[in-house]
C-alpha cells in the first residue's frame, strides 16, 4: 500500500470519526424531494479478507424500493471499496429503472472525486466509470453524509458476507429495520 492510499485511509477514518471539518453536516437520514429516490451506498469489512457493499434506495416518503448487498471474497482497500459500492449501486439502479435519484455516501474522497474537487488516482477509472453511469438517468447527483445519515447502508455492507449477492425490493433484512424506522422520524 502506498503512502498516499495510506493517508487517504486515514483521512476517511477520522471523517467517520467526526474529527475533521466536513463541508456538509447532514447527520440524521433527510427524504429526498419528491420524485426524487435516495440511495445510500457503503462498503464495509465482513472479517478479516472480505468486503461487503450495501445500498438502500428510498422514496421521498421513506419507503423502502429496494436494497441489495455485494459480497466480495477479498478485501479491497477502503477508498477503492468504497468507489465501487457507489458504482455497483449505479449499475443496480439503472438496472431497475430508477431515473432521478440522490446517491449519497459517507465517504468524502470519493465524492469529492466525482465532482472533481480532488483527483485520487487509486479510483480515477471507477469515477470515470460512475460518471459515465450517470448518463443513465435523467437526474443524478451525489453528495456525502456522515455515517449516522448513512446506518441502513453500512449495516448491510457488514452483512454482506451472510447475506452474499441479494435484493431486497418489499421486506427489508431485519437487521436494518430499527435503522429505517429511526430514519423514518427524519424524514
Amino acid at each position: 500500500m502506498t503512502a498516499l492510499n495510506q493517508l487517504v485511509e486515514w483521512i476517511e477514518a477520522q471523517e467517520k470519526r467526526g474529527e475533521t471539518n466536513r463541508t456538509e453536516h447532514q447527520v440524521a437520514w433527510k427524504a429526498p424531494p419528491e420524485g426524487k429516490i435516495k440511495i445510500n451506498v457503503d462498503a464495509g469489512w465482513t472479517g478479516t479478507n472480505s468486503t461487503g457493499f450495501g445500498f438502500v434506495a428510498r422514496s421521498h416518503t421513506g419507503a423502502l424500493l429496494a436494497a441489495g448487498t455485494l459480497f466480495q471474497e477479498h478485501r479491497l482497500e477502503p477508498l477503492t471499496a468504497e468507489a465501487l459500492a457507489l458504482r455497483w449501486s449505479m449499475q443496480q439502479a439503472s438496472e431497475l429503472g430508477m431515473d432521478s435519484v440522490l446517491f449519497e455516501s459517507d465517504s468524502l474522497s470519493v465524492i469529492k472525486s466525482l465532482r472533481a474537487e480532488s483527483n485520487y488516482w487509486t479510483i480515477q477509472d471507477i469515477t470515470l466509470d460512475c460518471l459515465h453511469l450517470a448518463d443513465n438517468f435523467l437526474s443524478c447527483s451525489f453528495s456525502h453524509v456522515t455515517r449516522k445519515a448513512n446506518v441502513p447502508a453500512h449495516i448491510l455492507a457488514s452483512l454482506a458476507c451472510k447475506y452474499q449477492n441479494r435484493l431486497w425490493w418489499d421486506a427489508p433484512p431485519a437487521e436494518i429495520d430499527h435503522s429505517l424506522f429511526a430514519d423514518a422520524a427524519f424524514s
